[in-house]
């Protein structure tokens, strides 16, 4: 409801000028509503509009009258393109790390100079107050030297140009305005009004807010913490609506700007519960949230500035994936998924970053049509040395539509608040031009990019709860208001001077920020403003942050305590009122395999059934892989595969242990460096590619180490030995089912019999977890099976792991005497195992196999890990069984715990 003096000035079509865009806006809504309520078909707009607008529609009427102004008008882009233009000539004589904040804050200290001062220049009088103050003084005069040169107006010194020039306004003495939410106007405010009234205008000045509204019915809530504080406000905001369905309710978080995104989630939580189901993510909010984002954060946004960067530049890996899975790519809702598993190419690939060459390469793998488009994409955006500001517009505009940017897609209603964000930000940087006529391929990208992160984006809307910060509230009237935040700490707000300004010139003018005294005046007025916002007023503060305890801000100590909003029904029930029925169904089953059928995967499928059956399902039936962990260098699988390539090649060499004996120190290092030449290509050349050099090397190196131990400390000291086989593939059959194996190597053990050995990069389990209740490492049980059938006429006598990790390599395994591995362990010597000799331990294994396999046929899938600790870190599967939340999950895995298997 409008208050009733601002709608009859709207009717009679006076200025009601504001001191922000969301104060006029949310005036022109409730004048149009009005005019709806009384069934009006058409009125004319309301003429609401903050204080930069109005300030430029005078300057406009100047110009149309020819009056003496400067020619050019300068925008607040435009002006920050210059600001950071000086500041990065200046950068020589005060190196700065930040040109682009140096450079906003130069904007915002001329803007209060001008604001603040006399209209002169006054900079020109700042006695030394720093290497911050003398800086901005040599950056100002370089700055005014650029607008006389230009003959140009900018914004901080518009207002005082008019006021210089009222007298002169056409029809200045019909001009009616009235100031709506000025708390404390600014002397340049208060002397182009001055003008204006002098010249005959009428000008009035009216704080907003809601008529008749008593400061008595405002109340304080004391709560324990921040966060119950604002379950707390959202709570009573909800209570609110449903009271009353078109009631405006309004929740002021002091420290919005510091907690949007904790505050959103709380919105999500508290007021959204029905809408977190699947298919509600486009359906409106009952809440708005002001201080918006970045506009070059919002999706829509975000891609358009990733293709036109692709368009000149290769682009790291992460952007490149979120815009592979825009939704703003031709048929993205038929082939997203397609596109989005192309990261984990990358990420085992080591891919990370990717020009456009090189995407629409990698797009072919997995989505034609899309190749096909951008297959003709022009490419040619950063070939040209110079453009004006609007031929780069131009550029990207064709080239966002050759990409297919937004191509069939129905946009939204914030989508297409957005889409206009889009093209009003083409706009200022077309407007570039009257301060800068040309800019290089990297200049015009960067400026684009800089603008998009400097210009907020928040969609207009009108959910019935708001949630501001406390200027942005100043003005607004409401049905119902709660004020978070208010603790002594926190209100008044500690001074905070600008930095670029004289303390002590800040101070006489009374600047904002600058004193205590400026600040306590300005939260006495805000307070007082915003008690009188609604008929019913919260105040709030958190009673413990931070460890400490804290006492309510002074301005509001004294008001009565809030006695509580007496639910309507119970939280928890409204929170799941709009859910679906859902049926309960417990299905710890997969279907059964077929007799004979072959099993999936290799020996880790054993494994992975030990330690959890529902983990063997989803990795060995189903497909499921955990996601590839960002590595430097090689992955702790790549690294693994390099160790067993080596080995293998160097053995297929060597082949004995008397061979190796036989070579010297320097014989067994170029023996280890022929291999590993040989056993690089089990890494695609690609991925050595994305290697830093000293990267590759030192890979190379550390696997040399690693086989130079193994040879030297456990090899050469073996009892005599030819090795038989190494890497050989083959099947074996179990319980009625064939695995498919790969056996890292057999040797014959001169007079003793065969040994088993696989090759580990990991960590070697010992053999007493061989023989647990849920055994761990049966692939050597494996290997020696189907070593007895492809060589009967020799039997298994060792069974071994080379565990090759760094800082502990070694042989882990079981022997069945000391002569055929000396130092492994005998079966009657396994700690807990009860084992009488080796052909008992030997057939325990088997039957522990069969088990796991009949297990696995059977199809159970059992959410039961092993060690839950040790099983579910090593897993990556847990989005997939949900046996812990999102933040209890392991969010890195150990490289030394993975299995190179």
């Amino acid at each position: 409801m409008i208050d009733s003096t601002l709608d009859a000035a709207l009717r009679r079509g006076a200025f009601v000028v504001t001191p922000n865009k969301r104060l006029a806006r949310d005036l022109a809504d409730a004048y149009d509503a009005a005019r709806l309520d009384e069934g009006c078909a058409a009125w004319p707009a309301a003429r609401s509009m903050p204080w930069a607008t109005f300030v430029g529609e005078l300057v406009q009427r100047a110009h149309d009258a020819q009056l003496p102004l400067p020619a050019q008008r300068l925008d607040a882009t435009q002006s920050l393109h210059l600001w950071r233009r000086i500041v990065a000539a200046d950068a020589g004589r005060s190196p700065l790390v930040d040109i682009d904040a140096a450079a906003m804050l130069a904007a915002d200290a001329w803007q209060q100079l001008h604001a603040y001062g006399t209209g002169a220049e006054s900079w020109r009088g700042f006695a030394y107050a720093g290497p911050d103050v003398d800086a901005f003084t040599r950056w100002a005069e370089s700055y005014a030297k650029e607008l006389r040169r230009t003959d140009a107006l900018d914004a901080a010194r518009a207002a005082d140009a008019i006021a210089a020039l009222a007298p002169r306004l056409p029809a200045v003495q019909t001009l009616d305005v009235m100031l709506v939410g000025f708390l404390e106007p600014t002397p340049q405010q208060q002397r182009l009004v001055a003008a204006l009234t002098a010249a005959g205008a009428t000008c009035r000045r009216q704080e907003g807010g809601n008529d008749g509204i008593e400061a008595s019915q405002a109340r304080l809530a004391t709560c324990e913490t921040p966060r119950d504080e604002l379950a707390q406000a959202l709570d009573w905001a909800r209570e609110c609506v449903l009271a009353r369905e078109d009631a405006r309710v309004g929740i002021v978080v002091l420290d919005l700007a510091q907690r949007r995104e904790a505050v959103r989630a709380a919105c999500e939580d508290r007021l959204c519960a029905p809408l977190q189901w699947p298919g509600s993510e486009e359906a409106p909010r009952p809440y708005e949230i002001s201080l918006g984002v970045a506009l070059a954060d919002v999706p829509l946004i975000a891609s358009a500035l990733t293709l036109i960067a692709l368009g000149h530049r290769p682009l790291e890996r992460a952007r490149v994936v979120a815009l592979v899975r825009s939704p703003y790519l031709p048929d993205s809702e038929r082939d997203w998924m397609r596109r989005a598993a192309l990261e984990r190419s990358w990420l085992e690939r080591g891919v990370r970053e990717l020009g456009w060459p090189l995407l629409v390469q990698e797009i072919a793998r997995v989505d034609q049509h899309l190749h096909a488009r951008w297959q003709w994409a022009t490419g040619e955006l950063p070939r040209v040395s110079r453009l004006a500001p609007r031929a780069w517009v131009e550029r990207w505009r064709g080239w966002l539509t050759d990409a297919g940017w937004c191509d069939g897609r129905a946009l939204s209603s914030e989508e297409f608040q957005a889409d206009g964000a889009w093209n009003e930000l083409l706009g200022a940087f077309a407007r570039l031009a009257a301060v800068a006529p040309s800019l290089s391929a990297d200049e015009a990208l960067a400026t684009l990019e800089r603008l998009a992160r400097e210009q907020v984006f928040q969609p207009a809307g009108s959910a019935p709860i708001r949630v501001l910060g406390a200027l942005e509230a100043a003005g607004l009237a409401f049905d119902a208001l709660w004020v978070a935040g208010m603790a002594a700490d926190a209100w008044p707000r500690p001074p905070d001077p600008h930095p670029m300004l004289p303390i002590a010139w800040q101070r006489e003018r009374d600047v904002p920020r600058s004193s205590s005294a400026s600040e306590l005046r300005f939260a006495r007025e805000l307070t007082r403003s915003l008690a009188h916002a609604a008929p019913v007023v919260v105040f709030s503060f958190a009673a413990a942050a931070d460890d400490h305890r804290r006492t309510p801000s002074p301005l509001v100590a004294g008001l009565p305590p809030w006695p509580g909003m007496p639910i309507r029904s119970s939280t928890a029930a409204r929170m799941f009122e709009s859910r679906p029925a859902l049926d309960a169904i417990v299905d710890l089953t997969a279907p059964v395999l077929a007799p004979g059928e072959r099993l999936p995967g290799g020996t880790g499928l054993i494994e992975a059934q030990s330690a959890c059956g529902f983990r063997a399902v989803a990795v060995h039936r189903l497909g499921a892989q955990p996601w590839p962990p960002e590595t430097l260098g090689l992955t702790p699988i790549e690294r693994g595969n390099l160790v067993h390539a080596t080995l293998d090649r160097f053995w297929r060499a060597t082949q004995t242990h008397a061979a190796l004996v036989a070579m010297d120190d320097d014989a067994v290092d170029h023996a280890i460096a022929r291999a590993f030449d040989e056993a690089r290509g089990v890494v695609q050349p690609a991925r050595w590619a994305t290697l830093p050099p000293a990267v590759a090397a030192s890979e190379g190196e550390c696997v040399a180490r690693l086989v130079r131990k193994w040879l030297v400390d456990v090899e050469r000291v073996r009892p005599p030995f030819t090795v038989v086989d190494t890497e050989r593939r083959t099947t074996v059959d179990i319980a009625g089912h064939t695995l498919a194996l790969r056996i890292d190597r057999v040797d014959r053990i001169d007079g003793q019999g065969l040994a088993v050995i696989d090759y580990k990069t990991g960590f070697a389990m010992p053999p007493p977890a061989w023989f647990e209740s849920r055994p761990q490492a049966l692939q050597l049980a494996l290997y020696a099976r189907a070593a007895a059938v492809g060589m009967p006429e020799t039997d298994v006598k060792a069974l071994v792991y080379a565990q090759l990790r760094r800082g502990d390599v070694k042989a882990v395994g079981l022997a069945a005497d000391g002569a055929a591995w000396p130092g492994l362990s005998a079966p009657d010597a396994v700690r807990d195992a009860g084992l009488a000799d080796w052909d008992e331990a030997n057939e325990r294994l088997q039957r522990q196999v069969e088990t796991l396999v009949r297990a696995f046929a059977a199809g159970e899938a059992s959410i039961a890990p092993r060690d839950a600790a040790k099983v579910c870190a090593v897993c990556g599967l847990q989005a997939v069984c949900r046996i812990a939340s999102a933040a209890d999950e392991a969010t890195s895995t150990s490289a030394e715990a993975i299995d190179d298997d």
